[in-house]
């Protein structure tokens, strides 16, 4: 089915069903199920789409890989590996939709002074670096000649 086709089959199936409350799609999440006009015609009826949960849905996946390495035994044990697993997720963890800062430092804390400070030590460090790139020994690149044997030729940058 092409985009316009899924379009009319969700317009007739949501006008036959009258369905007033919030539906979901389930869909392969094939081309035509991401087009445009057939989100349009699902927002414009209240329907949502699984993809929308995305946030939910990696959520679970990074809970169901940090307990794949722990050992529960009863209830409790899940809940003390679930408190470890919410702390380390929102105290420790970098993420990259937060500019690689925790969460606990972008919504209690002041994310844009976090963001200037880490601006302002890599200003600082790229001469350091610089430096200390310029310190390290450039090794020659070697070319076997046939006739004449081993020669430098350039070195390796």
């Amino acid at each position: 089915m092409d985009k316009m086709s899924v379009s009319l089959a969700a317009q007739t199936a949501l006008d036959k069903t009258g369905v007033k409350d919030r539906a979901e799609v389930q869909s392969d999440n094939g081309k035509s199920y991401l087009s445009r006009d057939f989100n349009m015609v699902l927002s414009q009826r209240g329907v949502g789409c699984p993809e929308e949960n995305g946030i939910v849905e990696r959520w679970h996946r990074t809970l169901g890989e940090a307990y794949e390495d722990r050992e529960m035994n009863n209830l409790f044990d899940g809940r003390e590996v679930m408190d470890k697993i919410v702390k380390w997720y929102n105290e420790e963890r970098l993420h990259s939709a937060l500019n690689y800062l925790r969460p606990v430092d972008y919504y209690r804390g002041e994310p844009e002074k976090l963001l200037e400070e880490r601006r302002r030590k890599l200003i600082q460090a790229r001469p350091r670096r610089k430096e200390k790139n310029l310190s390290i020994r450039q090794r020659e690149l070697v070319i076997k000649d046939p006739w004449e044997g081993e020669t430098p030729i350039c070195p390796i940058l």
